[in-house]
């Protein structure tokens, strides 16, 4: 604080930025006793270790993305980024982008995951996320289609595979992505029930109805 308060007479406010980046990393490398990694070099280890831990390469596209984009903003060693730091960028970030609280609480989870690791790996002492606490989002009940909305999207489809497609997903409930994965060998016609691998790599058994059965049979 003396160095920056002397300095502020001689230099100017992008260079005081600057100066001030430069001072907190040398006082984190006398910290620890060796330069700091590269914030690209931790974010590869980051992204490799939860890889290991079983994490899906969507989940961990996300993470690199959303690190990746905050380190864009903020010129700093991704060790050394304050509480102040990350408050400031989410709230840039929202007014930017024009997203929804929502958006910005999947961000905040995902630094948080990394800032977590980097505490347990004894990059940094404390997490800055620590303090900024899980944003509230208005939470809405979705409407269920109705039968008329159904049967729209019945006729809409102009394709044996289209209409097995809006079936299995109506009668079965599961996410599109879980659908894409399936194979022939997941689904017994017999019992009319699918093997699911959805999220965390977690098998479910769903059921479909008679009528799902015979347009995906007609389609295969």
């Amino acid at each position: 604080n003396t160095i920056l308060h002397r300095m502020s007479k001689v230099i100017d406010n992008s260079q005081m930025v600057k100066l001030n980046t430069v001072l907190e990393e040398i006082m984190v490398e006398s910290e620890f006793g060796e330069p700091l990694k590269p914030s690209e070099e931790i974010l590869n280890i980051f992204l490799e270790s939860k890889r290991l831990e079983g994490r899906s390469e969507k989940t961990l596209e996300l993470y690199r993305f959303t690190v990746e984009k905050m380190l864009e903003k903020i010129d700093k060693n991704i060790c050394t980024i304050t509480t102040d730091d990350i408050r400031t960028y989410l709230a840039e970030y929202r007014v930017e982008h024009n997203v929804s609280k929502a958006t910005i609480d999947g961000i905040r989870r995902n630094l948080s995951s990394l800032y977590h690791w980097l505490e347990d790996e004894d990059y940094i002492f404390i997490s800055p996320l620590r303090k900024i606490h899980k944003i509230k989002v208005t939470k809405k009940v979705k409407a269920a289609y109705s039968d008329e909305e159904l049967e729209k999207l019945r006729d809409g489809c102009k394709y044996l595979r289209d209409l097995a497609i809006v079936e299995f997903l109506f009668s079965t409930g599961m996410r599109v992505g879980e659908l894409v994965k399936l194979n022939r060998t997941d689904v017994n016609f017999e019992e009319r029930e699918v093997k699911v691998l959805g999220k965390g790599d977690k098998e479910r058994i769903t059921y479909f109805d008679a009528r799902t059965k015979l347009h995906l049979k007609e389609y295969l």
